[in-house]
Parts: C-alpha cells; structure tokens; sequence
C-alpha cells in the first residue's frame, strides 16, 4: 500500500529545509524498499512547526513537526509504522491553531454547474496596444454553491487537485 507524505513547498517552508526533507525522505523511503508518494503542498500556516509533513492515515492526516533533514528517518518510520515519536503533533485537524480556524477560500470556489448561481462580468472592450494587436480582456467568474454541502464538496475536490500538482520552481 503507498503511504502519502505531504511535505509543503511555499516559500517559508523552502526557507526553513522543506527541500532538503523532502529530498531526505524520498531517499530514505527508496533505501527501504517503501512505497510512499510525497505530495507536494502548501503550508497550513503554521510557521513556527515548518517543515510541517503530513501523512494520510485511515483517521485522517497526521501531523509531524517540525521535521528537520536529519528526522526524515524516523518521521517516515512512525509515518509508517504508526509509531509514537516526539514531532508527532496527532491529527492536523485536531491542532487547536488549525481546529479554531473557519476555513472559508476554497469552500465559495468552484465549476459553475447547473445548481450553481454563477455571475460573470461585462468584458469590456479591448483598446489596441501600440504594436497594433489587441488585448484580450478575461471574463470573471463567481461561483455561489447552492449549499452547505455543496460548498464542502467543491472544496474537497479543489483542495484534492492542488495537491496533486508538483512543487512550481
């Protein structure tokens, strides 16, 4: 079965050895033979546990950290394992600074569909540039779910494409 690791790769974490983890616990996880795939993330915002990793477990995430290059070894054993180990901070959702947050950004975005309201901007028109070519105007698109449940199911879906994307250099 393959262990999923979410390392982040924004640049506070980048500042602060998320590279040199990751970089780590890719080497290790080869070295014994363990099927893990790291995904590559943003950060939470939690600054002062970063490197933050992630594994997803039957329970949801758990959380290790801050996870330094030479804790990669042992994070991915308890990772795997599930065994106990002093960064293990128990599930990320379950930390009080995350738990008290109403996270609202991705829960209003979506894919207009048919029980969406959506609004669209006038698109205005494009003046010519100086090279002679004209410039084309975007049209905006707000998406309004047309419930709760809604919302949280688009979020989840969003949420679920980011972290699949590989870390931008």
């Amino acid at each position: 079965m393959t262990s999923r690791l979410f390392i982040p790769c924004d640049a506070g974490a980048l500042a602060v050895g998320a590279e040199e983890v990751a970089a780590a616990m890719d080497k290790t996880a080869s070295g014994r033979g363990l099927d893990v795939e790291i995904v590559r993330t943003g950060s939470r915002g939690l600054y002062w546990l970063e490197p933050m990793v992630e594994v997803e477990t039957p329970a949801g995430r758990v959380a290790f950290g801050p996870v330094a290059q030479g804790d990669a070894e042992s994070v991915l054993e308890a990772a795997v394992t599930g065994a106990t180990h002093p960064l293990r901070l128990g599930l990320t959702e379950e930390i009080p600074w995350l738990k008290r947050q109403t996270r609202l950004t991705f829960a209003r975005c979506g894919v207009a569909a048919s029980s969406v309201s959506t609004m669209s901007a006038p698109r205005p028109a494009a003046p010519p540039t100086s090279s002679g070519t004209t410039k084309i105007a975007l049209k905006f698109i707000r998406t309004m779910p047309s419930s709760a449940a809604s919302a949280t199911a688009t979020g989840s879906s969003l949420q679920a494409a980011r972290a699949k994307r590989p870390c931008a250099r």
